[in-house]
């Protein structure tokens, strides 16, 4: 495997860790401040830092309507997909919900190779079944039958796995931060409007919860780290990784919640998260040092523009 796609794996799997300790804070002050609300302050001030440093670069990509249309593509996939999670996540249970999420990890390649004709290694392709099986494992109880919520999540899941996509097609054409910038400027504009239609948002705003320190801590890590870095980043090294292998990496994301549940929680770790978690890195291990040989950037970057 090249060096700058094991750097870029490696980067996207920190953006994974970031967003799984995230889930700690995140459940903690959407308990005081509404969950679209959150999103759509947590995106303004992610977007804020995104273009500072959009500003600041020497070299910067002109504002066209081309960028500007591919990013709002970006920020819309991006909204659905939170949206969906967020209104399912209300009428199902938690680990359908990270099931179902997680189904982007297979959704990816099957929507590639359809719609992009993208081409997949039989490794890959295994490390993407591994990395699945091992979701179910970890987050679902089988006893438990199908929730209302749980089509929504699914739609929220497609809408996951067509942003990876539509992330690996535009990345390689135009400049990270400004293709970063729009989405999550696109996508807090969506936010607001969400959250002013279903939620009480002038409560929201309130004294109370912004004095709250849970709200502030989830907000300063989820708009600095969890999303003004995470999505730069993606948008950055996924030019250098395909779309399938970043589903896999993002396929880790419930290990680290777990993990920081454990470590900042004070949750413990049953026997059924402990071989879940086991075979999604598996999964991922097996993309990673199998999967190069039979998987070409190039070939996947021309199918895609």
């Amino acid at each position: 495997m090249k060096k700058a796609a094991v750097w870029a794996d490696a980067v996207l799997l920190c953006v994974t860790f970031v967003w799984g300790i995230m889930f700690v804070f995140l459940k903690e002050a959407v308990a005081v401040m509404p969950v679209m609300t959150h999103l759509a302050v947590r995106f303004s001030l992610a977007a804020g830092i995104l273009w500072i440093g959009y500003a600041c670069m020497k070299h910067k990509e002109p504002m066209t309507w081309a960028v500007w249309r591919r990013g709002a593509a970006m920020g819309a996939l991006l909204f659905l997909a939170f949206m969906f999670q967020s209104v399912g996540t209300q009428f199902t249970t938690a680990s359908n919900t990270g099931f179902i999420t997680g189904l982007c990890v297979v959704l990816v390649p099957v929507l590639g190779a359809v719609v992009y004709r993208m081409r997949l290694s039989l490794a890959v392709g295994a490390g993407a079944g591994i990395a699945l099986i091992g979701l179910a494992v970890m987050s679902l109880h089988f006893h438990e039958p199908m929730q209302a919520g749980d089509l929504i999540v699914l739609f929220g899941s497609f809408a996951f796995a067509f942003h990876i996509l539509v992330t690996a097609k535009y990345s390689v054409l135009h400049q990270p931060f400004l293709l970063a910038s729009i989405q999550i400027t696109v996508a807090a504009l969506l936010d607001f409007i969400a959250a002013g239609c279903f939620e009480n948002v002038g409560e929201a705003m309130s004294p109370a919860v912004w004095g709250d320190f849970r709200v502030l801590r989830a907000l300063l890590i989820g708009a600095v780290f969890a999303t003004a870095f995470a999505f730069w980043a993606q948008t950055h090294f996924q030019r250098f990784t395909t779309a399938t292998h970043t589903a896999i990496i993002f396929a880790s994301e419930p290990v680290f919640a777990a993990a920081a549940a454990v470590a900042i929680g004070g949750e413990s770790l049953s026997g059924q998260t402990l071989l879940g978690g086991a075979l999604i890195l598996s999964g991922i291990l097996l993309a990673e040092l199998k999967g190069a040989a039979g998987e070409s950037k190039q070939e996947l970057d021309s199918s895609l523009v």
